[in-house]
């Protein structure tokens, strides 16, 4: 799973590289529209194509039978159970394909999330890194490592009803460091991105596990007889720009990637 997760990271390292420098809404432009094109050759490729059609043929007459016969009550009622049986059918066709699309549609919002979900750290300004662990007597034996470019600028918050430990780290300079947390004899390393730069940021190191390594496919998971459960850097959420409007990335990936599945739908040759 880890050495699949490391090439989905850089492949997706390599569509979002030429726009490194521009607004974000470029990069999530660019992905969207390749993600509808995704969801279309999917839908056609796992979908019973001809049922569809036929099922769409059948809703059409039925609702032109409404019009028609609009003031015969009984054939108005037994054409409206036709649709909901039709429209059930429909239902019917899409649900493999959209199970189908479900994994690789989260891989790709897990991979935005990484890009666009948080702006790096900045320098001069203080952020926060939460620890927590197996056990709360973790907590009096633990400790943060901190490379040159970082220091430490509030004493350590043990809560150990929650198991955590939150330190307030400013950062003097710009970059990429790896800070650790120390417990007795073990040591965890974790990445921190200092700067304006708009690429792949590892919000959170978390134990091995298949649910938690595609969650979190930034940094290889801490191994399983660790003490610390996870490593969290509190980043500050990120909203994008689309020139009309600022929101989460969710809200324009999902309306371009509909809009561009549908707009492909005729090219394509698929029935939705």
């Amino acid at each position: 799973m880890t050495t699949f997760l490391t090439l989905v990271n850089q492949l997706f390292d390599l569509i979002f590289f030429p726009f490194r420098s521009l607004n974000p809404m470029v990069g999530l432009t660019v992905v969207s529209f390749l993600t509808g094109i995704l969801m279309v050759l999917v839908f056609r490729t796992t979908s019973n194509q001809a049922g569809i059609k036929q099922v769409k043929e059948r809703i059409k007459a039925h609702l032109l039978a409404i019009r028609l016969f609009q003031d015969q009550l009984d054939v108005v009622l037994r054409t409206h159970a036709r649709i909901l049986g039709s429209t059930l059918s429909y239902m019917g066709f899409s649900l493999r394909p959209l199970a189908v699309m479900f994994l690789p549609i989260v891989l790709i919002m897990v991979q935005l999330e990484l890009r666009l979900g948080q702006h790096p750290a900045r320098a001069e300004e203080s952020f926060l890194v939460a620890a927590t662990f197996t056990e709360p007597g973790s907590l009096e034996q633990a400790s943060l490592q901190l490379p040159p470019g970082l220091a430490l600028t509030a004493p350590p918050l043990r809560i150990f009803e929650r198991k955590e430990i939150t330190w307030r780290v400013e950062a003097s300079e710009v970059g990429d460091f790896t800070l650790g947390i120390v417990v007795g004899e073990q040591a965890f390393a974790k990445t921190v991105t200092v700067g304006d730069s708009a690429a792949r940021l590892s919000r959170k190191r978390i134990r091995a596990g298949l649910v938690n390594q595609f969650l979190y496919p930034g940094e290889p998971p801490l191994p399983k007889e660790a003490r610390v459960e996870s490593i969290e850097i509190k980043y500050r959420p990120r909203s994008i720009d689309s020139g009309l409007f600022e929101s989460h990335w969710l809200v324009p990936f999902f309306g371009l990637s509909l809009i561009a599945g549908l707009a492909l739908k005729g090219v394509l040759r698929t029935e939705i």
